[in-house]
């Protein structure tokens, strides 16, 4: 865990870049007038679908290093890594797959210790 900690650092502007990645918006199908629902309905699905699923990756590695980082203890953790995580935790994209992450790696960790 302190070599982890000591790493983070170097992370934050990979996994920001990734997790806060601008995700790609709505586009109505050619031909079709704004009133129309097939815009509400219709997205750059597959595009859309893989830069969702970048952010979801970056926020799961994000909180599992902010575990480890944590159970080694505060001490050794950069401030700058904390606002970071701070960060991730606040804003509208990535707080609630930040939260997801954080209940799937606990309940993971419980179920490993049954064994």
């Amino acid at each position: 865990p302190a070599a982890v900690a000591a790493g983070l650092d170097s992370l934050i502007d990979p996994l920001d870049r990734t997790a806060m990645k601008k995700l790609p918006t709505q586009t109505p199908p050619a031909g079709s007038n704004a009133d129309n629902n097939a815009m509400q309905s219709h997205t750059n699905a597959p595009e859309h679908e893989r830069a969702l699923e970048l952010v979801r990756s970056a926020v799961k590695v994000i909180a599992t290093l902010n575990r480890i980082t944590a159970d080694a203890g505060a001490a050794g953790i950069s401030v700058r890594w904390q606002e970071f995580v701070k960060k991730v935790k606040l804003s509208e994209l990535t707080a609630s797959h930040f939260q997801l992450a954080v209940e799937a790696d606990r309940k993971t960790l419980i179920d490993s210790s049954a064994y």
